[in-house]
């Protein structure tokens, strides 16, 4: 027999009465037993709209129209009960489904229903389908009610979870013996260890403490009188340890949970960590037996406010000054060695020599100004202390005098990242110091040595960081310093000394120098006992360079073509004149985009370019990167009279860029060109 197609009718009402309209799609290959269930139907009070199908792309189709129940054939020549179930699986329907068979074994039903039909009948037992279908309904609207109330249940708990495991506070649940059940992550956190539920008993620490540091026996924990005493504890503060020793301040808030018929079954239990809060208030009342018991303190720390705003106001000046001054002194140093040069003796030669001593003493205090306001330009390299404090050792013998024995305990240090001149300076000013410090003589000693700075030694200073450093100490047997005079001695210009004795700079300059190297200064005396000066260098796992061979003192002459950019016209002239009186031709240009032009002009090669950093419009770094793809085997050299802030912004203090501070004398100005001129090749 050929599948008919899928068939639609209505059997005659039999009679009045109130019926009930239901969408019924049957599976069946006989149209005869179909009319059979559409009149069974009838007779348990449905008025049903009915399809007949008989094969599977017709049952398929017809789920589109979404029937309310499924009246199906076990088994049919082109289809069966079986793939229709598993059909409407597949596309998850939940549609009543009930099987009609004419024969059919207990085995096959139990199959039936297992895959998911609501009920199962015999064609000649069709008398009780009205109500297997009512039941199939009801059965459908629990399922969906159920279905409904898991989905919620399921939400509400998706929503408990994320509220608690969302709380910035641990919140975790036990049960009546303590045992650890629910958990969120704050909780872990707070006890330093993961649990394991319903093992771990009341909380993953092996220890509580009352404020007082005494430990609470566990029968006393607040959780375990909740749940004994059946009460709610509320904002009991107790000291928490971790495993791993690490103590925590909590707040805790457990409160008993209940089965339904009241009798305790757990508790919940809410920390706050409040070791902050703790700390702080520990901090205020340290901070205010501070400032009940000592005014001067206060006073102390007023001063001290005070001096660094003074510190940052001359730091701000000796900033500003630096520009402009260093054009200035570059320009009295630059034509005094010139006509320093061409005299040889004479009254007027002895005048030449006085001008360029104040001019070089002016820019040695320029330079002592922007130490110790940390905004000179350094030019650091890897450098072993032991090596300078070895090479500087004849020199501070000669200028602390033979009433003064110098002491030299050099042990194997690690090698240090800093200026070698600005360092020597440190050394220098740290022993005059401590020379002064002793006019009946005594005993010097200049001592190096490995440390390392762990968390607790670093905090004791300001802007200090844990690590390994070298240390270079001055240690003399003078007359010591009291606590106030300590506090005061990086200030500048503050000194001990009369008025024609010392600027009161060489501390604050040592101090700044220090700093900027990246290390810093501890200060430890007593009055009559003596003092003792620790530099700390951060230590580095750098090789140290071999040295450059140190400028011959005859300036030394050449032929190269050198561009000169520099927009200070009184400079950039005595540079010229410097530079073609020891051989050397000068093309000039007052700014960048004059330099850029000259070259452009100049037929011949092009040896150096030597440029100011700073310049309006175009300043020389940009300027030598234009020019360097115009000319690659163009050499260059930066100059500048900023402080080190404003050359780093432009660019030029990396490693492998030559510069030069101003001011300079013509002798440093030409060592540093030839040497620049002769150095193999290499752009970066």
């Amino acid at each position: 027999m050929k599948p008919s197609a899928p068939e639609r009718g209505a059997i005659p009402v039999p009679g009045p009465g109130a019926r009930t309209k239901v969408r019924v799609l049957i599976v069946e290959d006989s149209p005869t037993d179909a009319e059979l269930n559409v009149r069974e139907l009838r007779k348990g009070q449905f008025e049903p709209e009915w399809t007949r199908v008989d094969t599977e792309a017709d049952f398929l189709a017809a789920l589109d129209a979404q029937p309310e129940v499924i009246l199906c054939d076990y088994s049919m020549p082109n289809f069966d009960g079986l793939r229709a179930l598993e059909l409407l699986r597949e596309r998850s329907v939940k549609t009543p489904f009930i099987l009609i068979s004419g024969t059919l074994g207990e085995e096959r039903a139990v199959e039936a229903i297992k895959g998911g039909a609501d009920d199962y009948l015999l064609k000649d037992r069709l008398g009780r389908l009205g109500e297997a279908v009512r039941r199939a309904f009801e059965m459908r609207d629990i399922r969906e009610a159920r279905a409904q109330a898991e989905e919620a249940l399921r939400e509400s708990e998706r929503a408990y979870r994320q509220l608690v495991h969302g709380l910035p506070v641990a919140v975790y649940t036990t049960d009546a013996e303590g045992g650890i059940e629910l958990f969120n992550e704050a909780a872990v956190a707070l006890w330093g260890r993961r649990p394991r539920p319903h093992e771990d008993r009341w909380c993953c620490s092996e220890k509580l403490f009352t404020p007082d540091g005494t430990p609470i026996p566990v029968e006393q924990w607040p959780l375990a009188l909740a749940i004994r005493e059946n009460r709610q504890v509320l904002g009991e503060e107790v000291i928490l340890e971790q495993p791993d020793g690490n103590r925590y301040w909590v707040v805790q808030h457990p409160c008993p949970m209940h089965d339904a018929d009241g009798r305790v079954n757990g508790a919940v239990n809410v920390l706050m960590d409040i070791t902050k809060r703790k700390e702080a208030e520990e901090q205020l009342r340290i901070a205010s037996r501070a400032l009940e018991s000592d005014l001067t303190e206060t006073r102390n720390l007023e001063a001290q406010l005070l001096q660094a705003q003074k510190m940052e106001s001359v730091g701000r000046l000796a900033g500003g000054i630096a520009h402009d001054f260093n054009n200035l002194l570059g320009v009295i140093l630059g034509y005094g060695g010139l006509l320093l040069a061409k005299i040889e003796s004479g009254p007027d030669r002895t005048k030449l020599e006085q001008i360029v001593k104040a001019g070089e003493r002016a820019a040695g205090l320029t330079r002592q100004l922007l130490a110790f306001s940390r905004k000179q330009v350094l030019q650091p390299r890897v450098l072993d202390l032991n090596d300078l404090v070895a090479d500087m050792e004849k020199m501070l013998r000669r200028l602390i005098g033979e009433d003064i024995e110098l002491a030299t305990l050099l042990e194997g240090v690690g090698n240090v990242k800093a200026d070698p001149g600005q360092i020597e300076q440190v050394l220098m000013n740290l022993v005059v110091n401590a020379r002064d410090a002793m006019p009946q003589g005594g005993l010097l000693t200049v001592r190096t040595s490995n440390v390392v700075l762990d968390d607790d030694d670093a905090s004791e200073h300001a802007d200090v960081r844990p690590g390994p450093f070298v240390t270079l100490s001055v240690i003399d047997t003078g007359v010591g310093m009291t606590p106030e005079t300590q506090r005061k001695i990086f200030e500048p210009f503050f000194t001990t000394k009369g008025t024609s004795e010392g600027t009161g700079l060489g501390l604050a300059t040592s101090d700044g120098i220090v700093r900027q190297s990246g290390g810093h200064m501890v200060v430890t005396s007593e009055l009559g006992r003596g003092s003792t000066f620790m530099v700390y260098l951060p230590r580095v796992g750098e090789e140290v360079l071999s040295a450059v061979a140190a400028p011959t003192l005859r300036p030394p002459l050449g032929t190269e073509t050198i561009l000169l950019a520099e927009d200070e016209p009184g400079l950039r002239e005595i540079t010229r004149e410097i530079l073609e009186e020891h051989g050397y031709v000068v093309i000039e240009a007052g700014s960048g985009d004059g330099a850029l032009k000259c070259a452009a002009e100049f037929p011949g090669d092009i040896g150096l370019l030597l440029t100011d950093v700073v310049m309006p419009r175009m300043g020389g770094r940009e300027l030598a990167e234009r020019l360097t793809v115009l000319r690659p085997r163009l050499r260059v050299m930066f100059m500048s009279g900023y402080t080190d802030d404003a050359v780093v912004r432009h660019g030029v203090l990396s490693t492998s860029a030559a510069f030069i501070q101003k001011p300079f004398g013509s002798e440093t100005l030409l060592a540093k060109i030839r040497e620049v001129l002769e150095q193999s090749f290499e752009r970066a």
